[in-house]
């Protein structure tokens, strides 16, 4: 499935990108779209990046550490 349909909807996204590295006070340097995925140079505010993405982004739940009974029940 592609993220960008045609320049109009590359368009859009770049331009919103603008707009949030404006809200957030990111400095957005470079991007690469392609059909199925994007690139982007991004830097957060005074340099300090995982403080910012851990505001950024909704928090994730802990990684489930699988035993070897779990590995035991799982089909090959």
């Amino acid at each position: 499935m592609a993220n960008f349909a045609d320049g109009e909807d590359r368009r859009r996204f770049v331009e919103t990108l603008g707009e949030a590295c404006g809200k957030t006070g990111w400095r957005f340097h470079a991007y690469v779209l392609m059909g199925h995925r994007y690139h982007l140079l991004v830097e957060p505010p005074e340099g300090r990046l995982m403080e910012r993405l851990k505001l950024e982004l909704p928090p994730q739940p802990p990684p489930r550490i699988m035993t070897a009974a779990d590995t035991a029940n799982q089909p090959m």
